[in-house]
């Protein structure tokens, strides 16, 4: 009769406290990251300044989708419906500090089972690129969708106007 052959018992290897806290720190790095790939958006979007896009960059992609990620994973497509300038208050002192500033107001359009809370999100669009922008949701009578209004009070720079004019009117991208 053969004897059942017994399987070798490996010794069991404690791990040094070293070792224990590298394998730590790693894990605690790459799960870190998780959220920011998340938030980075597709490769190759360039990051733009707010300041830099004038109303003339925005009137130039009227009816263009662009997407707008907030600090979840979840992006949603959002269509800008109308931009529209506004014209200065009545109440407001010809010599105010902002008189000389261009003003405008983004309208856009998404889906009413994917509404957005107010708050800034990342928009990205594929010829403006990626930038942050407080948007606030509107009401308006359409049971299908949601609304999103975006204002802008900001310097009149004449070089960034005249720039995205010629590359709106040559069909380039924006900021370049």
């Amino acid at each position: 009769m053969t004897k059942p052959v017994r399987p070798q018992i490996q010794p069991v290897v404690q791990p040094s406290r070293r070792h224990f806290l590298r394998q730590c720190s790693a894990l605690a790095a790459a799960a870190s990251l998780g959220p920011v790939a998340a938030l980075a958006g597709p490769p190759g979007v360039r990051e733009v300044p707010v300041d830099q896009l004038s109303l003339a960059a925005f009137a130039a992609q009227l009816q263009s989708r662009f997407v707008a990620r907030s600090s979840s994973p979840v992006a949603v497509a959002l269509r800008l419906v109308e931009v529209q300038p506004l014209a200065p208050s009545k109440f407001a002192a010809p010599d105010a500090s902002d008189a000389d500033h261009e003003k405008f107001s983004l309208f856009f359009q998404g889906r009413r089972d994917q509404s957005l809370a107010q708050e800034t999100y990342q928009f990205e669009h594929p010829k403006i690129g990626r930038f942050a922008m407080f948007i606030v949701p509107i009401g308006v009578n359409d049971p299908g969708h949601s609304y999103y209004e975006a204002v802008f009070n900001r310097p009149a720079n004449e070089a960034v106007l005249l720039h995205s004019l010629s590359r709106a009117l040559s069909g380039g991208t924006f900021a370049d």
